[in-house]
Order: C-alpha cells, then sequence, then structure tokens
C-alpha cells in the first residue's frame, strides 16, 4: 500500500510532499504544482489531491500522514470519511494519521516573543521589531465577532438569544431587528448592561435592558439613524479563550428602510482584518426567497475570491421544528439545501448546521433554572416529544448531532454527552449544543490564530 505524507504549515500555508509512488508526470503532480506557492489552507484542496492521487497511483486505498493544526486535521478527516462513504466504484479507503500542532504553544511562544520584544534593549532588534510592532499592537485590538445575518421570519434574533442563553433580543414573525447590536461576553458579570451610540462614538443612551432595545428598532429605521447598540454580559457556558469576542446582530440585507443598516451583513463578510465568523440562517421552510438571493450572491463572490475564509462562513438550517418529519425527513432537507447552494451560488461543500433555535432557548432557560411560563413548558415538552427517542414507540428521534458538518469523531464526543442530564439532551437535541461546540473549537483552533498579522516573524 502506497503512502502519501504532507508536510504542511498552518502558520505559513506552505507544504511538502513525499511519497512512495513516484508521481512524476501524472495528474497529481500537475495538481501539486499548482498549489504550491498560492498559499491556500490545507483542507481547501487535499479533497481533491487524494482523488488524484488514487487515479495515479491506480489504487482506491493508500496510506497518509499529514502535519498540520488540530482544527485542519478535523476537517481532513471529515473529507476522508466523506470519500469512504461513497459508492463502491468511486469511494477511497484512506488510513491516515496526523502530527498535530500545538496552537496553545505556538500562542504562548508568540505572545512571550512579542513581550521580550516590547522589552529589548538592544539597538538592533529595536529597529527591526519597528517593521511589524504597528501590526502587532493591531493585533491586539482586533475582536472575535460572530456575525448572525438572515432574511425575515429565518430565527435570528431567537439563535442568538439561544446562543447567549438569554431572551435579550426581540423576536416576533416579521423584521425585529432595525439596527446593529453588538453583544460582548463578559462572564464576570452577573447580567447584560448596555448602551447606545450615534455615529460619533457619542453615548445616547446608557443603562438599556431588552424593554429598551424593543422600543428603538423604529426609531433606529430612520434613514438618517447610525445608532448601534453596545450590550456586555455572560453568556451560558460559552469559553472566549482570554479574547474579546462578540455575537453581532444586523438588521439583515432585507431591511430597505436604512441602507447603511443592510449593507452592514456585507462589511463585515468583507472585513479579512478582522475576519469574523458568519453565520447567515435559513428558514428551514422557506428556502429560495427573493430577499436571500442577493446576500448569498455576494458570499458566492466572495469565496470565489477568498478561498481560505470559506471555514468562516456557516449556514444555520433554522425552524427544522418545523419540518414535517414524515413528509420532509431532515436528512433529505440538508441535502436539498447542500443541492440549493451548490447549484445556484456555486457554494461547495457548505457547512450547514440543523437548529430548533426557540427549542434551544428553551432548553437553556430550563438548563439555567429559571422560571419557564405554562406556555413554554407546554412547548419545551412537545419539543422533546418531537425530537427526542421513545423506544416503547418504537421511534428513534431526530439525531441532530448525527447530520452536523464535523468528523465521525467530532460527533461522537457530541453524543457521549447524551444521558447525563435531560435539560442536556434537550440542548444536543435543539442543536444548540453542537453549533456552540464548533463556535469554541473554532475559535480555539483557527481563529485565534488567524489573528495574528501575516509579516509575523520567520521563526513560527
Amino acid at each position: 500500500m502506497h503512502t502519501l505524507k504532507i508536510d504542511y504549515s498552518p502558520v505559513t500555508y506552505k507544504f511538502k510532499i513525499e511519497s512512495t509512488f513516484d508521481y512524476s508526470n501524472t495528474s497529481f503532480n500537475d495538481f501539486i504544482n499548482l498549489k504550491i506557492g498560492k498559499e491556500e489552507r490545507i483542507f481547501n484542496w487535499t479533497e481533491e489531491a487524494f482523488n488524484k492521487y488514487a487515479d495515479s497511483i491506480n489504487e482506491r486505498s493508500f496510506k497518509v500522514f499529514i502535519k498540520c493544526d488540530e482544527f485542519e486535521k478535523q476537517e481532513i478527516i471529515r473529507q476522508i470519511e466523506g470519500l469512504q462513504h461513497l459508492d463502491e466504484n468511486e469511494k477511497i479507503d484512506i488510513n491516515y494519521s496526523f502530527e498535530v500542532f500545538d496552537i496553545d504553544k505556538i500562542y504562548d511562544l508568540m505572545r512571550s516573543f512579542e513581550s521580550f520584544l516590547f522589552n529589548c534593549n538592544d539597538e538592533l532588534v529595536s529597529k527591526e521589531f519597528e517593521k511589524i510592532k504597528d501590526n502587532i499592537i493591531q493585533k491586539h485590538q482586533q475582536e472575535v465577532n460572530i456575525v448572525a445575518a438572515a432574511t425575515m421570519s429565518a430565527g435570528k434574533s431567537t439563535l442568538l438569544n439561544a446562543l447567549i442563553g438569554q431572551s435579550i433580543l426581540p423576536t416576533k414573525n416579521e423584521a425585529t431587528t432595525a439596527t446593529i447590536c453588538k453583544l460582548k461576553i463578559n462572564n464576570n458579570l452577573d447580567f447584560f448592561k448596555g448602551q447606545v451610540i450615534n455615529g460619533d462614538s457619542d453615548i445616547v443612551e446608557d443603562n438599556i435592558d431588552e424593554n429598551w432595545i424593543s422600543k428603538h428598532n423604529e426609531k433606529a429605521n430612520d434613514p438618517e439613524s447610525k445608532l448601534e447598540i453596545l450590550l456586555e454580559g455572560p453568556v451560558f457556558e460559552f469559553e472566549t479563550f482570554g479574547m474579546d469576542v462578540f455575537f453581532i446582530d444586523t438588521p439583515g440585507p432585507n431591511n430597505s428602510q436604512n441602507e447603511n443598516h443592510r449593507e452592514a451583513t456585507y462589511t463585515y463578510l468583507k472585513d479579512e482584518k478582522n475576519k469574523p465568523i458568519l453565520m447567515y440562517i435559513l428558514n428551514a421552510t422557506q428556502l429560495r426567497t427573493n430577499d436571500e438571493l442577493g446576500t448569498l450572491r455576494e458570499i458566492s463572490e466572495f469565496l470565489k475570491k477568498h478561498k481560505n475564509s470559506n471555514d468562516r462562513i456557516i449556514f444555520i438550517l433554522n425552524r427544522i421544528d418545523d419540518l414535517d418529519p414524515d413528509k420532509e425527513p431532515l436528512v433529505y432537507k440538508l441535502k436539498k439545501t447542500e443541492e440549493y447552494l451548490k447549484e445556484n451560488f456555486s457554494i461547495k461543500n457548505p457547512k450547514i448546521f440543523p437548529v430548533s433555535a426557540e427549542y434551544g432557548r428553551l432548553a437553556i432557560k430550563s438548563a439555567k433554572g429559571e422560571t419557564l411560563s405554562r406556555p413554554e413548558k407546554n412547548k419545551l415538552r412537545k419539543f422533546n416529544e418531537d425530537f427526542m427517542p421513545c423506544l416503547s414507540e418504537g421511534f428513534i428521534g431526530i439525531p441532530v448531532f448525527d447530520y452536523l458538518p464535523v468528523s465521525e469523531n467530532f460527533q461522537s464526543q457530541i453524543k457521549d454527552q447524551l444521558g447525563k442530564s435531560e435539560e442536556l439532551d434537550n440542548l444536543i437535541y435543539s442543536g444548540i449544543y453542537g453549533l456552540k461546540s464548533y463556535l469554541q473549537y473554532f475559535m480555539k483552533h483557527q481563529q485565534r490564530s488567524d489573528l495574528y498579522p501575516s509579516d509575523k516573524p520567520h521563526i513560527f
């Protein structure tokens, strides 16, 4: 059995290839030559590379050994699992092993080196340091922004309420978000506090709460309004890894009342400095709406130009609780959603997370020990019956975790949490637990390293 070795740097994106097979004058060799010097993330080309290698050696099984970081490892494993699950004539059986870079050690080393540079009195070192000093300072001022965007009725604000574990943002079956709202995670606080600022960063209102936000929306739709809401408070079981993390609720692309607010989604999408995570929420019951066409085209065009950013754009298929499991099973809906994005917008292999945001919101409220109203209790009970298995009735449930766009190992880690408590089971079956787990995993293993400037010292 042939072996393919890929020695890749997650810092510079450069790589070296070794193989027990002489691949000169093969399609694999042509493919690799095209990728050298492109500085692409490894998982953007490994799946095609595996196919080219299999064709070149004329075998459907081989070994691979890859050096990369933990996030990239999980993405590549997901690709390998996909190749192994293809039809008999197309599948590729890959025996894989990895050597993983410890991103925490790399991060700590960078911080130690930066500290040395800032305190060094050597004239030569100080002179060289000046070339990258501004970028390092700028890097420490950067934020991790998790941006939510959607058209009307997709459940964007409900999703954010579920993720942060509090019903702060107004939710109705209409366009309710009329201004940009930034929610900073601060788990040292007991509750959310906030203020409103204008375009000149002047404080317009202070000490606001969720009741004020609802009343504020109509005022924010004024075409001359450039107001933003800034909130800060604790988020239920969400680790920030020492970074400043913000959830951002945007008015959405179909907010036609205020052009400034409507452009907010595109501004965050194209922010190559801070590299925000963009969650685009789709309504499982209303795909192919005219309102979402413009945004999806923007996302498509952006991905064509910035292939290394495809991992920070994820799609949330919300309101899966409104699907009829007999007429439209979740696995069928996910397949149709993937085809919709691929065929109409050329978005290949999109990360689609199935979620019931309302189920998750109630599950977190219950897990926190908060009092649920009678209608909320009935709704949570109904969600429980619809999603969780009932062996006495022969109902296997709706295993949302099996459809997460992550590796089987990642899925297994989530399934291992089942049975620990009814509250946690509800969170897992709602899809919120899987989504939060992925966001934190991405932040820890990928987003943090992405925030370093491109001219980081070659020693790394």
